[in-house]
Formats: structure tokens, sequence, C-alpha cells
């Protein structure tokens, strides 16, 4: 969505407010962007596999602590950007263990 639909220029001054370096900025913007792609298009071709849903877990609770650190008036936002994220956290655990487990050898 941030570089997509979101107006750029509000999405490099989130990222300023939160200790980017403009030189970063796009690195930052565009990486996470095309790790969130990765992630979901690992999503449909890896169906249940732990690996994908663990890498997610973490990856949303990176964004979440760093943003609640960085930018708290988002943990009050009236439409609960970061808040939102407590059951997508509890879902994206409960698929990876729910998901098959390797066998052992």
């Amino acid at each position: 969505m941030s570089i997509w639909v979101h107006p750029l220029d509000d999405s490099y001054r989130l990222l300023a407010a939160s200790g980017v370096p403009p030189g970063l900025a796009p690195l930052a913007l565009y990486g996470a962007a095309a790790t969130d792609l990765l992630l979901g298009v690992l999503t449909l071709a890896l169906p249940g596999k732990r690996l994908v849903w663990q890498v997610q877990f973490l990856l949303v609770l990176a964004y979440t602590a760093i943003i609640a650190v960085e930018l708290p008036e988002f943990l009050s936002h009236p439409f609960g950007p970061i808040v939102k994220n407590l059951p997508i956290l509890l879902v994206l655990w409960l698929l990876a263990e729910l998901a098959p487990r390797p066998e052992r050898r």
C-alpha cells in the first residue's frame, strides 16, 4: 500500500519521523514493500509452511515495536493501525502452531 496507494511523500515523512535517514528512506520503503510482497507470494506458493508464518509473525512484531516506540501516536489512533496487529499476531502464531512440523531424523 505504501508504494502504490498511499502518497509517497507521506510514506517518506513517516519514515523520517521514525528515524530513518533521508538517504535510506527509499531503500527502507521499497525494501519493506518487497519483503511484504515476497511473503505474500510465499504464502500462496507454500501454503501451510510453518517457516513462512513464523517469518511473518516476526516481521509484524518488528514493525509493531518500531512504530510503537518511534511513532507512539499510532497506539491511540482512532483506526487502530497498531492495535490491529495484536489479532494478526495471534492468527500468525496459531497458523505456525497448527502447520505440519517437519519430521526429525
